[in-house]
């Protein structure tokens, strides 16, 4: 069922970004789809496919940007802890949320901004904890 739904929001998806692919149309877009099982528009601001949903919402430049500023926390949060095993962990993690991010938005709301949110904090931790000994 989930994947016929993912599949009846591809439509307008897709012309939400043809209509401002590099802008994008503003976090809270809806997106209009025939749900499969009642056969009536439903109407909703997830759409279950996090990079789509990325694109549609901040544009390809506010994507780009989005997931750089991602990769700088990462790439700071390795420099900070120098490769440590739980640093290691955690970069896997962040890694992951990357790749589950195609089929949901794990890096645009919720637990992925929490957990890069975390990875500042600690890099910002570590880096003044260096700096006070």
């Amino acid at each position: 069922m989930s994947g016929a739904i993912r599949l009846a929001l591809l439509p307008d998806i897709i012309r939400h970004i043809k209509a401002r692919p590099l802008l994008g149309s503003g976090l809270g877009t809806t997106i209009t789809y025939l749900d499969p099982v009642t056969q009536t528009n439903q109407i909703r601001t997830q759409f279950d496919w996090g990079y789509l949903q990325m694109i549609t919402d901040l544009g390809i430049l506010g994507t780009i940007a989005y997931l750089a500023f991602l990769i700088i926390i990462m790439y700071q949060f390795s420099r900070a802890h120098h490769n440590s095993p739980f640093a290691r962990g955690l970069i896997a993690g962040a890694i992951a949320l990357f790749v589950i991010n195609i089929t949901t938005p794990a890096l645009f709301q919720g637990f992925g901004v929490l957990y890069f949110a975390f990875l500042i904090v600690a890099t910002k931790t570590k880096l003044n904890s260096e700096i006070i000994d």
